[in-house]
């Protein structure tokens, strides 16, 4: 199932990232592929963040819930 989807991410990449050099319209047109590079940058930093959250939920939950000096948590 993985490489299922590794094979239709790849295949993906290389179709949309051929459009643009194939396609005289997409190329000579500068506002474009600007938009089309704001959208790749968002979804780079879009990964970057969504991969972030499950650490940061987990070492929230530490934080949260360690003993203080007292003998209480930190809630």
């Amino acid at each position: 199932m993985k490489l299922i989807f590794i094979a239709i991410v790849f295949a993906e990449t290389l179709i949309f990232g051929i459009i643009p050099q194939k396609w005289k319209k997409c190329r000579n047109n500068e506002h474009i592929l600007s938009i089309v590079n704001c959208f790749s940058g968002g979804v780079f930093l879009a990964i970057a963040f969504v991969h972030l959250i499950p650490e940061t939920t987990q070492l929230y939950y530490e934080y949260k819930f360690m003993p203080t000096s007292n003998g209480t948590n930190s809630t």
